[in-house]
């Protein structure tokens, strides 16, 4: 089923070089909002995996809007959690995981979120100076 190897085309792209509109985002937001097992929650994982969220090259609108979108498709997979209590859960999560290396595909998208979201650069101090005025 090509539905299912998509994913493996899709990492090999260079991500590192784009620069998505507001669109571009839109669409990727709304596959990262389907059930998590779905093939366009995959691939909006590793659309935001694989872009360059290094300081500068993307801007912060981008970093932050991801960031809002990514914490809210981890409260509605995940709604018995709730925002206040994730985060001790994902590390719950994360401990059993690496002593049973089984996880469900919903403790695999709380740790993508978190990992992701380390990544992104959200503080005042990640910013410019200009733009930190």
């Amino acid at each position: 089923h090509i539905g299912k190897l998509c994913g493996y085309l899709l990492q090999e792209l260079p991500w590192v070089a784009w620069r998505p509109d507001k669109e571009d985002m839109k669409q990727v937001y709304d596959w990262l909002m389907m059930p998590v097992a779905t093939v366009e929650s995959h691939l909006a994982r590793i659309i935001i995996s694989h872009m360059n969220w290094e300081l500068g090259l993307l801007p912060t609108h981008l970093h932050i809007s991801t960031a809002i979108k990514i914490v809210q498709a981890t409260v509605r997979h995940n709604p018995d959690t709730g925002v206040a209590n994730s985060s001790m859960v994902t590390m719950t999560n994360l401990a059993l995981v690496s002593i049973t290396s089984l996880a469900s595909a919903q403790t695999q998208f709380a740790n993508w979120a978190w990992e992701t979201i380390s990544r992104l650069h959200l503080h005042m101090m990640d910013r410019g100076l200009v733009e930190s005025r």
